[in-house]
């Protein structure tokens, strides 16, 4: 796991983010606010993109796009 501005493919991580549906709408500034809290996990194909557990935290796995 690394943070976005750590990352390898960290420009192509915020090209994705920032055409997130979700996201799309956020300023420059509230990116900047937010992308510290975020955490890039390079997977493999065919790995479980999400694990839940009944302690309520969860991982979630981003292949490359």
């Amino acid at each position: 796991m690394s943070s976005v501005d750590s990352h390898a493919e960290k420009n192509v991580i915020r090209v994705q983010l920032a055409h997130n549906v979700v996201l799309k709408g956020m300023t420059a500034a509230q990116m900047v606010e937010l992308e510290p809290h975020l955490v890039v996990v390079d997977c493999q194909k065919g790995e479980a993109l999400l694990n839940q557990s009944s302690i309520s935290s969860s991982t979630a796995c981003s292949s490359a796009w």
